[in-house]
């Protein structure tokens, strides 16, 4: 993340600070705006106003190196309360973990505003696609993937979905943030729900009853995939037990792609 969106990042968390944090205690967990009173090679003290002094050091100091190496005596940054009995009497601080919360508020607030952002994959797994959200880990489930991009056809097998899904590696999916829970540090983000707004507007052109041609775009144990002719971004699922008048083992007896 660059250094311009750090600082937009840090002035949003230390406004809220200023507005919503109450003063009267501090405690474990709370992030607080701190002004850097010194710093040397191994840590950092800062200026906790009545609350005394705080202090960055061991891992938490290189952990935050970038952030420190910027700021000059003064300068004011949001902190995380890690320990209020830490050495010497100091509170100590986590600058890195200030910064993590912050990325967690902004993913929670893209879900609550449902905007589309673009997600670059990075791995897969048979489960699901990996990508890097504002510097946290984010999962787009198969489940979640566009009927584009879901592999079909391949249920139960693991080794061919995994093959599928590592061809997304290096594009941009087009995602909404559908489930924050930082306490477990799990970011889930769905293609599909991109969609499906587009997909409703669309589908109000049809009636129940009305006779539509398709073109059969999958094939799966339990039934087939058809996309609409005049409407391509529309497609839906046509089950084994409707596709013919017989009962079928499998579709490919009746259709094909």
């Amino acid at each position: 993340m660059s250094l311009d969106v750090n600082n937009k990042a840090n002035n949003a968390l230390l406004q809220f600070l200023k507005e919503e944090l109450p003063q009267s205690r501090l405690r474990e967990g709370d992030v607080v705006e701190v002004a850097l009173l010194k710093k040397t090679s191994r840590d950092v003290f800062f200026d906790l106003g009545k609350f005394g002094t705080g202090i960055v050091y061991g891992a938490e100091f290189s952990n935050a190196k970038d952030i420190i190496k910027n700021l000059e005596v003064g300068g004011r940054v949001p902190a995380k309360v890690v320990n209020l009995d830490g050495d010497s009497g100091y509170v100590e601080l986590s600058l890195a973990e200030a910064g993590k919360q912050r990325l967690w508020q902004q993913v929670q607030e893209l879900q609550e505003s449902g905007e589309i952002i673009k997600l670059k994959i990075a791995a897969a797994n048979a489960g699901g696609l990996i990508g890097n959200l504002f510097d946290l880990k984010a999962f787009l489930p198969v489940s979640q993937l566009s009927n584009e991009h879901y592999p079909k056809g391949l249920e139960g097998d693991r080794q061919k979905i995994l093959e599928e899904l590592k061809k997304f590696i290096g594009e941009e999916l087009s995602v909404k943030v559908i489930n924050v829970n930082p306490r477990n540090n799990k970011l889930i983000v769905s293609e599909r729900e991109t969609l499906s707004a587009n997909i409703k507007e669309l589908l109000q052109q049809y009636e129940v009853g009305q006779v539509v041609d398709g073109l059969v775009s999958g094939i799966a144990d339990f039934g087939i995939f058809v996309r609409f002719v005049d409407n391509p971004q529309i497609e839906g699922l046509v089950h084994i037990s409707e596709i013919d008048h017989r009962l079928i083992d499998n579709p490919k007896e009746v259709v094909k792609l």
